[in-house]
């Protein structure tokens, strides 16, 4: 693969198309066919990135919470709790592995693609990812995040990575 030029296809999910809004349970029939269409594609021979929100959506039924919180570390709080993180993420793999896919998660801010260096780092590893067969699973790292970003979007961005 390496050396080719291929079609890379981002899909976006928002929090709504993959979070039940009222339980704040995964939608695992909607899971299911966005790992099949990106499995899919994959075989095809397209390189396919995922851009994943919903963490914070899951985490919201773990903490009895009705909504997403507005301030900062609120939110870094709910987006980086462990259980609801590593539940999406388990799933991801659970799903993706059962095709036989490999993955890889990337948390990513904006100044991880306004900083020329690590703008050019993130795109290191995209690339060497994508060139290894992987996909990657992308989402803001509420972590270290300075503002509250509920429109991260950053898939203009990385189509350029």
């Amino acid at each position: 693969m390496k050396g080719q030029k291929h079609l890379t296809i981002v899909i976006k999910l928002g929090t709504s198309s993959i979070v039940d809004e009222e339980t704040h349970e995964p939608l695992l029939s909607t899971l299911s066919i966005i790992v099949e269409t990106a499995v899919k594609l994959h075989k095809n021979g397209s390189r396919v990135v995922i851009v994943s929100s919903g963490a914070i959506g899951v985490a919201l039924g773990k903490m009895d919470l009705e909504k997403r919180p507005k301030h900062l570390p609120q939110v870094q709080v709910r987006g980086t709790a462990k259980e609801p993180n590593c539940k999406l993420m388990s799933m991801w793999d659970t799903l993706f592995g059962q095709l036989r896919q490999p993955i890889a998660q990337i948390l990513l801010t904006r100044n991880d693609i306004a900083d020329r260096t690590q703008y050019l780092n993130a795109q290191n590893t995209f690339a060497e990812l994508l060139d290894m067969g992987v996909i990657p699973i992308v989402n803001e790292n509420d972590t270290i995040a300075v503002t509250v970003c509920s429109n991260f979007a950053p898939s203009p961005l990385l189509c350029r990575l």
